[in-house]
């Protein structure tokens, strides 16, 4: 027998929110174009999760398009369940019916209020943030559990089924519309729940603050970070541990990858460790960096060892640009240096152009950084050529010095007899003959690397005629095609001309074409002596430097001059005067006296005219002082 109704006003206020309920549940369901009653299979089946691009859309965002009705507070509370705070103005299920009544119609009023709408606005969005991560199985179990525990469950009890699958419903509908849109957008962050990438908060690695593979790749350069290898590298105290990753050093070279594929492929536990005393820790380093980064990190003390690294190593590109860095530091100070390294390494490009250097300013090349620490066989192969730009005694005390400093590293005594088995074969490539009698007498003759008898055929071939043969190569070194000529402008040498930074200075001027290759200056007085020296050629009228040099020479203590060279020969005009300037260095000199104002030069009838140089000269005019020759040519072909 059916039960009577109940005509009690709170049940007829239940009713009237149940209506209310199910008119919002249904709009809800069309909006989102499914049917609350029959799921879809894909829905009850395969629950779909944001994916970690996608922007979360948002309740408010769509009842402010008015995509979702809000019909009552009661159907706001039931769509929450006990979500949210709202819940607190609801009505108790132990009160009375008046206090029911009241406390709907209070609910009716607070609704439309402004405060109400954003309360909602906040609870509703953060309801459907929450439950969107949520499974929909779990959802719907948390929802029932939830709404039989609120205070309005004798309220919501019967619209508790269509509330869920309404949500369900609702969810479905913002996913479907992620999966199917076509932007990338970055993830909102939800509250108690911090997205993996947030800074700060939990970082995903330093993978994460790398925007390129080559970042990437150059962050694992010289870092311990999954290194499967280790090299010790240099010797002793310098030895050095230096990480590194397999796959990236035998993409980049062809001798790591047969290492590594062959009898060194690394353990999948341990790393490898492989000892490389041959290299510098510096090189080294240079080498990864290169291979890691292709960044090229060359300097002047490190360019050599490095180069070796690369060609050991098979990285012709990082062995190019070490070259290329020579190149553009080659000078004659440096190239005997460079010279001895590019014969080590093989490096014929790089030793040709030394070579040239050598040629071209052979008097800068031999008093420059490194002529004293070339080995032998170098020394032999300069001596050889018929290219120097250089007297022959200028070679041979050159030589001497050579010979001094490869006993001192052998730690023998320095004198004759082992100065000459230093020198072994290089002796004889000096091209005696080539020089004046008076350049011998004061260097080889007394030097007593030569023998007795090699000495006495010298002699007779500078004196008798017709000149015997002296065993030694008599060709002359052909730099610049025509002979060489000097004019000596003085007629008797003194001592004792001193220096304090000004240049010695003398006007001349010819009366045809000539070259000028150098100057031919006063030295020591007593016993060898280093100096500095910087020539100069300048155009009177204008004032123009038109060629100059800075470099070094040593003396022998004797009177006659050394050889101080410009790089390239210098044009002079007849009938223009020019200054002759030297500037030197050093301790006391020599010094010419009883000057000639007017020189004819018999071999080549080229006239000189000298006159005084006023203003800054150190002393020097016509009569005494330096700069006693000027070297010369009188055609370049």
């Amino acid at each position: 027998m059916p039960e009577e109704q109940n005509s009690d006003p709170q049940s007829e206020d239940n009713q009237e929110n149940q209506q209310q309920i199910s008119d919002a549940l249904g709009n809800l369901s069309r909006q989102a174009g499914v049917n609350i009653n029959s799921p879809t299979e894909t829905q009850q089946q395969q629950p779909w999760k944001a994916p970690a691009n996608a922007e979360l859309a948002t309740l408010s965002s769509v009842v402010a398009e008015n995509l979702v009705p809000v019909p009552s507070l009661r159907g706001i509370i039931d769509f929450l369940g006990d979500e949210t705070s709202l819940l607190n103005q609801g009505a108790s299920s132990s009160d009375s019916p008046s206090s029911s009544r009241r406390a709907a119609e209070e609910d009716e009023l607070w609704l439309h209020s402004p405060s109400a709408e954003k309360t909602m606005m906040r609870e509703l969005e953060r309801a459907n943030l929450r439950r969107i991560y949520e499974d929909n199985d779990d959802d719907d179990d948390l929802m029932v559990q939830q709404n039989r525990n609120s205070p309005t469950a004798n309220v919501m009890s019967s619209a508790n089924s269509s509330g869920n699958q309404a949500n369900s419903a609702l969810k479905w509908e913002h996913l479907n519309k992620w999966s199917n849109s076509n932007e990338t957008r970055a993830v909102n962050i939800l509250p108690g729940q911090i997205a993996a990438n947030a800074a700060g908060e939990a970082p995903l690695g330093w993978q994460a603050s790398m925007s390129s593979l080559k970042e990437r790749v150059a962050y694992l350069y010289n870092n311990d970070i999954h290194a499967d290898v280790y090299f010790i590298v240099g010797k002793d105290e310098q030895k050095q541990r230096i990480p590194g990753h397999t796959f990236i050093l035998w993409i980049g070279s062809n001798i790591f990858e047969a290492m590594f594929k062959g009898g060194l492929a690394p353990d999948s536990k341990d790393a490898l460790e492989i000892e490389l005393p041959d290299v510098e820790p510096s090189a080294f380093l240079t080498l990864l960096k290169y291979l890691y980064t292709d960044d090229v990190n060359i300097g002047a003390e490190s360019v050599m060892t490095t180069l070796y690294t690369a060609k050991k190593y098979g990285v012709p590109a990082l062995e190019m640009a070490c070259i290329d860095f020579l190149k553009q530091n080659l000078g004659a100070d440096n190239s005997f240096m460079l010279l001895s390294q590019a014969r080590l390494f093989d490096e014929r490009q790089l030793e040709q152009l030394c070579l040239e250097i050598i040629d071209k300013s052979t008097n800068d090349a031999l008093n420059g950084e490194g002529f004293t620490e070339i080995d032998q066989e170098t020394l032999c192969a300069v001596l050889s050529r018929d290219t120097l730009r250089v007297r022959e005694a200028s070679l041979f005390h050159a030589m001497v010095r050579w010979a001094s400093e490869e006993c001192r590293r052998k730690g023998l005594d320095v004198n004759p007899n082992n100065k000459r088995e230093a020198l072994g074969r290089a002796l004889n490539l000096v091209r005696y003959p080539l020089m004046t009698v008076e350049e011998f007498a004061q260097g080889p003759a007394q030097s007593g690397l030569l023998s007795e008898r090699q000495a006495l055929d010298l002699f007779l071939h500078f004196t008798v005629n017709p000149k015997p043969s002296s065993g030694f190569i008599d060709k002359p070194r052909a730099a610049i095609p025509g002979s060489e000529n000097v004019v000596n402008r003085f007629q008797r040498i003194e001592t004792r001309w001193g220096y304090n930074g000004t240049s010695d200075r003398i006007k001349f001027t010819v009366d045809r074409n000539i070259y000028i290759v150098g100057f031919g200056l006063f030295g020591s007085v007593n016993g060898a002596e280093e100096y500095e020296a910087t020539i100069e050629i300048i155009h009177c009228g204008t004032g123009n430097t038109l060629a100059a040099n800075s470099t070094s020479f040593v003396s022998d203590g004797s009177s006659s001059t050394s050889r101080v060279m410009f790089r390239e020969p210098v044009h002079i005009n007849p009938g223009v005067t020019y200054i002759a300037s030297a500037c030197l260095k050093g301790a006391d000199t020599h010094y010419g006296t009883k000057g000639l104002r007017r020189i004819v030069h018999a071999p080549t009838g080229v006239t000189f005219q000298f006159t005084y140089a006023a203003v800054n000269n150190n002393g020097t005019s016509v009569e005494d002082g330096q700069i006693p020759e000027i070297i010369f040519h009188t055609k370049l072909s």
